[in-house]
């Protein structure tokens, strides 16, 4: 349920940065940063996917694991409230820190090669 709110937000902040991008790119004074953005923008949705994918599996781990083998009823109990709050809270915090790092890393990767391009 929790994606039915960030899908629509990511949604917008990838328009909001592919636009920015092509602004950029026909300002002559501002085309350098134009290549940086949109490796950013690239970078802000493997780094969602990712860490949406691990928070997902980290959550149902001990859905799985519960099928798996019989938990005693204390252990039982921690692992319902850490899957609820795993995939109820874990996907805002993780879909934000994912869209950082991701930013980040495309920035990472367009400076990287830019400086052994030559």
């Amino acid at each position: 349920m929790p994606y039915f709110f960030i899908i629509p937000a990511y949604l917008a902040l990838l328009a909001g940065l592919v636009a920015a991008a092509i602004i950029t790119r026909f300002i002559p004074r501002f085309r350098p940063a134009s290549r940086y953005i949109l490796a950013g923008t690239i970078g802000t949705l493997g780094g969602f996917l990712i860490i949406n994918l691990i928070v997902f599996f980290a959550g149902m781990s001990p859905v799985w694991l519960a099928g798996k083998i019989t938990l005693p009823d204390w252990l039982h109990e921690v692992s319902k409230y850490f899957v609820a709050a795993t995939l109820l809270i874990g996907p805002f915090v993780g879909s934000a820190v994912g869209v950082l790092v991701g930013f980040v890393a495309g920035l990472y990767f367009v400076r990287r090669r830019r400086r052994h391009a030559v």
